[in-house]
């Protein structure tokens, strides 16, 4: 494998993974149990991207817009979307 096909992997990856994340951040922004607060926090965002992934190509399709570009557009939008969020709250 190139390195170049490596970081395709890698960023396609995290793409998916981060809009999870960032709702998860968003909604619970305290540590959610005390005894393994990241681990639960990933299986929980995991979880969460696989819901957005599915609607985000759902929603694409019936727009008849399932493109590459689009997907990468609409999921970087909704992870900086739920990031900012997170951080509004933090704020407050």
């Amino acid at each position: 494998m190139e390195a170049l096909e490596v970081l395709k992997i890698i960023v396609g990856i995290m793409l998916a993974f981060l809009p999870g994340f960032g709702l998860t951040l968003a909604i619970f922004p305290e540590p959610i149990d005390d005894r393994y607060p990241k681990l639960y926090r990933f299986f929980i965002s995991l979880g969460v991207a696989v819901v957005i992934l599915i609607l985000v190509g759902s929603l694409l399709g019936v727009l008849q817009i399932f493109r590459l570009f689009w997907i990468i557009v609409s999921l970087a939008s909704l992870s900086a979307v739920f990031f900012g969020a997170w951080y509004l709250r933090l704020k407050t």
